[in-house]
């Protein structure tokens, strides 16, 4: 909308232009701007309509460099402002990665050895779910409404875990730790084409990519969600 406006403006300043300009130079193809300064005159009629409306001419020049000053300080704003959103989610991505790797590292304990490096590895992934690029991006906006669902992967993350260290599988985590890895990253992969398309950050902040309710159903029927109705909150 504001560059909608912006472009309207500068569209009315050059119609402005063009009109004055084409009267000016009418009276000076008729003489008739001899009628305003007097017959006995020195000057040609365009320097009279330059002395005449300097000030103004001024303005408008200082009105034109301040609007183009602008414009590039904002395009140079707008252009940090998505590097940086794209940077915050290529931490994020290799975070979330992170943890997957640590908790593909925590083996079942099926005896007290197994245990003892089971419980080392688990130390290991809560304190990747536990680190600060991680928490950061559970509360950044350029996550958008999939911000829950980080949270909950690194629960199933952790609850699924904790299962291998007390020799059990528990399936009602375990089966969502992949699809939401997965869903995730796409996730992330999406936000980062729609800022390289020329989407501004803003468009991250209501978008979602993971339908919570399916989610939350393969949880209670204790079965990996069906991707096609995990995507559906996609646009």
């Amino acid at each position: 909308m504001g560059a909608v406006l912006r472009a309207l403006g500068f569209i009315a300043i050059g119609a402005l232009v063009i009109t004055v300009g084409d009267a000016l130079w009418q009276s000076c193809q008729s003489g008739s701007w001899k009628l305003v300064v007097g017959q006995a005159t020195s000057s040609s009629c365009v320097e009279f309509w330059l002395n005449r409306y300097q000030t103004l001419l001024a303005g408008l020049a200082a009105l034109l460099a301040a609007s183009v000053t602008v414009t590039a300080i904002r395009h140079q704003s707008q252009t940090a402002r998505v590097d940086e959103a794209e940077r915050a989610l290529n931490e994020y991505a290799v975070a979330i990665l992170e943890v997957m790797q640590k908790y593909e590292a925590v083996p079942v304990a099926l005896s007290h050895e197994t245990r003892q490096d089971a419980e080392r590895r688990f130390q290991a992934l809560n304190d990747a779910t536990d680190a600060p690029t991680i928490r950061t991006a559970m509360i950044d906006s350029v996550i958008g409404g999939d911000q829950p669902m980080i949270a909950q992967f690194l629960n199933c993350c952790r609850f699924a875990a904790a299962s291998r260290v007390n020799a059990r599988v528990e399936r009602r985590y375990s089966n969502l730790v992949w699809p939401l890895y997965a869903a995730l990253c796409d996730g992330i992969n999406r936000r980062k084409a729609l800022l390289r398309n020329g989407a501004g950050v803003t468009a991250l902040y209501g978008l979602s990519t993971i339908n919570p309710k399916e989610v939350q159903r393969a949880f209670i029927e204790e079965r990996e969600p069906v991707w096609d109705e995990m995507r559906s909150a996609t646009p």
